[in-house]
């Protein structure tokens, strides 16, 4: 039968070298035969009896034709034209999806008939889940697309539809790590990455909606001028950012989420004016009739220093109304070290700032009135040296470690004391090895760590 051949997707194709492909003109027939591998003896196989093929389009994956196998598991089927720009899909439940090109993979070709060579598969696993929306709705018809990592080099994706309740199965994929994908209509697209095999991997889709309304002035007229409009949401970040026609309309289209915050503000020659933080909740419909009301506003001058008084330039600052603002104001200091932030909507503040090789300051409490500048400093500090010396359990010294510091472990353990979490990676390369044993694990304490600041774990 010729020399056993390995294929992208882990199936045995057992042929001769290929032929030339077959001519395009009219309709081309496409035959060939699957084999499946014995699980008593891999060298052994046996007839598939059943299988799916499909001829699948490269461009755009719609499926040109499809046919089942015979018992013997011979397939036959015909597609329109030639057989350029079309790959063969072989796919039996348990087994390894086999992907044939019709030029590369042809054992012979006549005028309107191509034959492929057979094609033995071996063991496959299975992948299931559910493809479902925020609030838990399944999304039926979905159609979800996985390739293994690291890709096989497979034209095609393998591909499951959705059903009614969002469930899809793949059953001949390899084991170990997927990548998913799936872009319903109308929702925003998502990649996971899962190991095979696998029941119950869960994919939440966030539904695409518009967010649209009006920024209106000061007594409810159209503001002077044409008003930036901010949106940032759980699925949004950084920011979006669009100006309101003169009319004060504004919209943002295909904004993932459910929740989202806007707010708005005027600059210009004239009177400055912000808006609140405007929250919206979009799972009750489509928000298409948001509004913002724009007030008289402040604005907030900061300089930032170092640690000897001196002016920080290019420092990063940003003015927020709270640690949790879904939206705070951002500029960076020019070269005497100031920065000013316009069309600020009065109330309290929190001014922090950070600069490259300085530890950040702030936050620095402040309180914005309309039609006045608050003058705001930040100061810097210098970082501190952290040194130490990295050994193996017998003190002997480690070359090329690697040492993280991990500012999470930063927090505070009691009133005016802190705590440093550092996490010492420490494998020398080639020197490195995992012991194993019979036994079980040995325990690991719930509360294992680092010890805070009163020596506690």
């Amino acid at each position: 039968m010729g020399a056993d051949v390995v294929g992208a997707a882990g199936v045995r194709a057992v042929a001769p070298a290929p032929v030339p492909d077959a001519p395009g003109a009219g309709r081309t027939r496409i035959e060939g035969r699957v084999w499946l591998e014995s699980a008593a003896d891999p060298a052994a196989l046996e007839a598939a009896g059943a299988c799916r093929v499909r001829a699948v389009e490269l461009a755009g994956g719609t499926v040109a034709a499809e046919t089942t196998c015979d018992e013997g598991g011979a397939y036959r089927l015909a597609v329109e034209g030639g057989v350029s720009g079309v790959a063969v899909e072989v796919e039996v439940p348990g087994r390894l999806r086999a992907v044939l090109d019709p030029a590369a993979d042809a054992l012979g070709a006549e005028e309107g008939l191509v034959r492929l060579r057979d094609v033995a598969l071996g063991r496959a696993v299975r992948l299931s889940g559910r493809v479902v929306d925020p609030s838990g709705t399944p999304v039926a018809g979905a159609v979800v697309e996985a390739r293994p990592v690291p890709d096989l080099g497979e034209p095609i994706p393998w591909r499951a539809p959705a059903d009614r309740g969002g469930a899809f199965a793949f059953e001949t994929l390899p084991p170990g790590p997927v990548e998913l994908a799936v872009r319903p209509e109308g929702y925003a697209p998502v990649h996971l990455l899962v190991w095979a095999p696998d029941e119950d991997v869960v994919l939440v889709v966030e539904p695409l909606v518009r967010v649209a309304g009006r920024v209106v002035g000061p007594g409810g007229s159209p503001p002077p001028g044409r008003a930036v409009v901010r949106l940032a949401g759980a699925s949004v970040w950084p920011p979006r950012a669009v100006r309101a026609g003169p009319d004060g309309r504004f919209a943002f289209e295909a904004v993932p989420g459910t929740w989202f915050a806007l707010d708005a503000r005027t600059e210009g020659s004239g009177e400055a004016l912000a808006s609140p933080v405007v929250e919206v909740d979009a799972r009750g419909g489509t928000p298409d009739s948001v509004r913002i009301h724009l007030s008289p506003a402040g604005a907030v001058e900061v300089r930032v220093t170092d640690p000897a008084g001196r002016s920080v330039a290019g420092a990063y600052v940003t003015v927020r109304r709270g640690p949790l603002d879904p939206l705070p104001r951002r500029g960076r200091t020019d070269a005497t070290g100031r920065v000013r932030l316009v069309a600020v909507a009065p109330g309290s503040v929190e001014v922090s700032a950070a600069a490259d090789g300085l530890l950040p300051g702030g936050p620095v409490a402040a309180r914005v009135e309309a039609g006045r500048s608050t003058a705001v400093a930040v100061r810097l500090s210098a970082g501190a040296t952290l040194a130490g010396r990295v050994a193996d359990p017998e003190g002997r010294p480690v070359a090329g470690a690697e040492i993280v510091l991990d500012p999470e472990g930063i927090h505070a353990a009691a009133a005016g004391a802190t705590a440093l979490s550092v996490a010492r990676i420490a494998t020398p390369p080639a020197a490195a090895r995992l012991e194993t044993g019979t036994g079980p694990p040995p325990p690991v304490p719930a509360t294992a760590g680092f010890a805070d600041a009163r020596g506690i774990t």
